[in-house]
């Protein structure tokens, strides 16, 4: 397709053996990697690297290869305090056939080594000045990192699942960014794509949801059909409650988050309950689709939310602020596997019960092109005004 025409071509570029680059989210490191596939290394292109780079040249690899050569990570994840959690292993070399290692030459001989399928670990010794990342299984879908970005495109191409990638620098010292990683890339010809673009390719050619179960289920608010997903994401249940015809492709479609103690227990901190009892007597009437998924409290769980209860008892924090002491992002919830549901059922057009536009931007980044926001009533009490007002003044909901 015409919408995946940059990702084509700088996979093409790296089947042929030549370099992209790869650039970055602008929340993370913002920042340009060259990209070269491992199975075509040279000296020169090495040397290449090390003349527009900051010089480290990592190898993003599986974990299971890692295994199999031997090679650990520098530190447990558990103990990893960087940033973005890179995954950094000890550093490596060939134990045949270089001298300091430090050379051109030496860290291809060392990178041969790496991806070659019958090297085993007494082919590799340790430590080197070579530096391989063990990459995250999902990619980008669950890391938005240049590691998971860089084997992501190998299998794209179908090549060697390991990569060499490098950060460009500018002679300065300074990191590459913008208008200077187009120009680089300009100059030399190459390709530049995002790691956005390869997250886009991969949820349009992959599915990563299955329908596990499915019964008729009566309901007080009319007869639905239950059908219970999984996904490759995370060992959780999601639910799909529909009432739709035959081959419909426009739906009411109602995302709601799992509340344990509104949707059970009828709790007036919020207005979940009330909410998704809305969901039900509107879709039961009209057709569609409701998405129970488990993503209690903004996607921390339980008991972090019960926790954060406890701070805003304590404290007076709002919703977000209790979040963010307890050391989540203000709102954790992907709409991913909404969205890949909600193809699954051959929807393509959806009237997105929501007062939450964040909900329709995450479908629509997801896959899901045709989303229009139809309002909520807003079910307020004594008891969650402040939630309601953090909603509205905080998180963006249109509360009218």
């Amino acid at each position: 397709m015409n919408r995946f025409k940059t990702i084509s071509k700088a996979l093409d570029s790296l089947k042929s053996g030549k370099m992209v680059v790869l650039v970055d989210d602008h929340d993370r490191e913002n920042e340009g990697d060259l990209i070269l596939a491992a199975q075509f290394v040279t000296p020169e292109a090495i040397a290449f690297m090390l003349k527009y780079t900051s010089g480290i040249i990592c190898i993003p690899m599986h974990k299971e290869r890692l295994d199999e050569l031997g090679i650990k990570l520098m530190v447990n994840e558990s103990e990893n305090t960087s940033r973005n959690k890179t995954k950094f292993t000890t550093s490596v070399e060939a134990r045949h056939g270089v001298s300091t290692g430090v050379s051109a030459q030496d860290r291809t001989t060392t990178i041969k080594a790496l991806c070659n399928p019958e090297s085993s670990a007494r082919d590799i010794s340790q430590p080197g000045h070579v530096f391989p990342l063990e990459y995250t299984p999902l990619g980008v879908i669950k890391r938005r990192g240049h590691t998971e970005g860089a084997i992501d495109l190998m299998r794209a191409a179908n090549l060697n699942e390991t990569a060499i990638i490098c950060e460009l620098m500018n002679e300065d010292g300074t990191m590459m960014r913008g208008t200077q990683i187009n120009e680089f890339a300009a100059e030399h010809n190459m390709e530049i794509i995002s790691i956005e673009d390869i997250y886009q390719y991969r949820i349009y050619h992959e599915t990563i949801v299955s329908k596990e179960a499915s019964a008729t289920l009566p309901t007080e608010f009319g007869n639905f059909k239950i059908s219970i997903f999984k996904t490759e994401i995370d060992d959780k249940e999601h639910i799909a409650l529909t009432n739709l015809k035959e081959n419909q492709s426009e739906a009411l479609v109602r995302i709601h988050s799992s509340c344990t103690t509104g949707d059970i227990f009828h709790s007036l901190r919020c207005d979940c309950q009330k909410q998704l009892e809305y969901g039900l007597k509107e879709i039961g009437k009209n057709g569609g689709v409701l998405l129970y998924l488990d993503q209690e409290g903004r996607g921390i769980g339980l008991t972090s939310k019960i926790k954060a209860y406890l701070l805003q008892e304590k404290y007076n924090f709002t919703t977000v602020e209790a979040n963010e002491e307890l050391g989540f992002p203000v709102d954790s919830r992907e709409y991913l596997i909404a969205a890949q549901i909600i193809k699954h059922f051959g929807i393509t057009s959806v009237k997105l019960l929501s007062n939450n536009p964040k909900k329709v931007e995450g479908l629509i980044r997801n896959g899901v092109a045709d989303v229009e926001r139809q309002p909520v009533p807003v079910f307020i009490n004594e008891h969650n005004k402040a939630y309601l007002e953090t909603k509205e003044k905080v998180l963006g909901h249109i509360l009218k």
